[in-house]
């Protein structure tokens, strides 16, 4: 199973849970993926720790969060 049926089934299954992908990919294709998906964040895998950081704590605030890389996509 990959990162996107992972967070569809995650999503369906638990309805507070937020989700935020970690991916390699830096398509706007994939970022669409995963937010039909459900996912309410979006990191690079090569995001600095301080960012996985920011992106939980915003999400745990109800925010969602995506890599400063994607954004403008």
């Amino acid at each position: 199973m990959n990162g996107i049926e992972a967070t569809k089934q995650i999503c369906e299954v638990c309805k507070n849970t937020k989700v935020a992908i970690l991916s390699m990919h830096h398509t706007s294709e994939y970022l669409q993926r995963a937010l039909k998906a459900g996912a309410q964040g979006y990191l690079l895998k090569d995001s600095a720790g301080a960012e996985v950081i920011a992106a939980i704590h915003a999400l745990h605030e109800g925010r969602s969060y995506f890599s400063q890389k994607i954004v403008g996509m």
